[in-house]
């Protein structure tokens, strides 16, 4: 039995306030604490000002920094592993550039087989 969540089990992220940004929204539910979502929203839009104070560029958005910074930290391969021969091994393959998109996509289309089956 898989016990990873299903697409029907998992919730819609709202965008959080400030900037509209669902990457920052992933990233505050992450740096949130014992439910303290307030606190860690405080740190992640702290953190947004002191970055903005020390680039002063002109016509850059603190969120652009951010979702630069995040695009730099991304993994460009990831390492999974393979039953060859009887033997378990890790091999190295290239990460996809959009992992969150083919999600995404991927429940989009399992939503949409749910709705589009008769009942019978």
């Amino acid at each position: 039995m898989s016990r990873k969540k299903t697409g029907s089990f998992m919730r819609e992220l709202i965008p959080e306030g400030r900037y509209g940004s669902l990457i920052a929204t992933k990233f505050i539910n992450c740096l949130m604490f014992s439910g303290k979502k307030s606190i860690s929203e405080g740190i992640f839009y702290e953190a947004l000002d002191k970055m903005t104070a020390k680039v002063k560029a002109e016509g850059v958005s603190p969120i652009e920094l951010f979702n630069q910074a995040i695009e730099n930290v991304k993994p460009l391969v990831e390492v999974k592993s393979r039953r060859v021969g009887g033997a378990q091994g890790n091999f190295v393959q290239q990460a996809p550039k959009d992992i969150g998109k083919q999600a995404e996509d991927a429940h989009d289309q399992s939503t949409r087989s749910e709705i589009a089956q008769p009942d019978g």
